[in-house]
This record gives structure tokens, sequence and C-alpha cells, in this order.
């Protein structure tokens, strides 16, 4: 439940504060009270996501249910770009299988912390998310052009981090999966995850990947 608030909200959030870093920009000098209250608006931004972080309640997109995880995280990527400026390509392939719903939001998720790392820390430009599965497995990869950081042995829940990587990892592992992060200085950043994907069963309950 925690991690579902934090994921969504965290960054609608986050794409606002970026929003107003570019604005900041624009404003001229000359209007003090005018940059006054945008660092106001701002900080309060900043708060108001450091207490969700606190006070997390679970939230679900409506839009998995309504149009699947292919179709739902195309819209994420699109609704990132334009919030944040940075250019998202998607490109999502299922041969066969299924994931049932309860499951799919674990890959949602993992994919929409991955853009909100992407637009806080990064400094990116374009990002590229893509989706494959065949053969009982589901690929998926979350790539950018950033500034890259220097991965330890273990992803771990650093001072302040809240339960951005720890999260994403425990999600993967939910699926009886695994994450993995590749990444250096100036070399971007690389988030890859692999579960098992179930077979089609007849009168199966589940949301249908293709």
């Amino acid at each position: 439940m925690a991690r579902d608030l934090h994921d969504e909200f965290g960054q609608i959030l986050t794409a606002i504060g970026m929003m107003l870093g570019r604005l900041d920009k624009k404003v001229s000098p000359t209007d003090p009270q005018l940059l006054a209250d945008l660092h106001a608006v701002k900080h309060t931004v900043e708060e108001t996501l450091q207490s969700i972080r606190d006070r997390s309640q679970m939230f679900r997109p409506a839009i998995l249910d309504d149009f699947g995880l292919d179709q739902s995280l195309e819209w994420l990527a699109a609704q990132f770009s334009r919030q944040t400026g940075i250019d998202v390509h998607f490109e999502g392939k299922i041969a066969s299988g299924y994931f049932p719903r309860e499951d799919a939001i674990h890959l949602y998720r993992i994919v929409q912390e991955s853009l909100s790392n992407i637009a806080r820390h990064s400094k990116a430009r374009s990002a590229w998310v893509t989706m494959n599965g065949s053969d009982g497995e589901l690929n998926l990869e979350i790539r950018d052009d950033g500034v890259g950081f220097e991965v330890g042995p273990e992803i771990t829940r650093a001072a302040g981090d809240g339960i951005g990587l720890m999260g994403m990892q425990e999600r993967a592992q939910h699926l009886s999966g695994a994450l993995s992060i590749r990444s250096s200085p100036g070399a971007g950043t690389v988030v890859s995850v692999r579960v098992p994907m179930a077979k089609p069963l007849a009168g199966a309950v589940a949301e249908e990947v293709k």
C-alpha cells in the first residue's frame, strides 16, 4: 500500500517540481515577489512529497483495469514526457502469455518509480521503456542517457530515499523475478526486470498482454 501511493503521487509531484524549476529560470529577477512566491510553492511541493512518503496509503491506477499493461505503460511514458520534457520512447511486444491484474500493477509501479528517479536524479534528455516476452518470461527495461551513478554491491534503502529502489526490488521478487541495475558515472542507467509469465489457460481470469 505504501509503495502504491509513493509511486503514483511521487511522480506527479516530481513533475510539478520540475515545471516550477523551469519557470523559475524564466521569471525576471526584477520581480522579487514573484520569485519568492514561486520558491514558496516549490518548497510546498517538496514538503508534500516528503509527507506522502511518510504517510503512504493505497492508490491504484484505473487505466490498468481498462486498457491492460502494455497500453498503460505507453500512456504512462507519454504523460511523463509531457510533464517533464524528457523524451520517453515506449515499445512493448509480448508473443504470448498473461499477467493476472493483481501482478501487472507491480510492473507498472516499477516503471513509474524508474521514470521518477530519472526525473529527480539523472539529468537525462531521453529515456526508453521496452517490454518483450516469450517462452514463459517477460523482460522489462528502463534506460536513460543521464549522468549515471556508481552502483553498489546491493540495492539498499538509502537515507531519505524512502521506498524507491528497494521497493522496486521487492516488487520483482513478489513476482518470483529479479531486478538489476547497471550504471556508471556519465553512462546513464539501465533498470532490468525479468519475471516468469504464465501460459494462457482457458477460462483463466487474467489480464492478457499482447
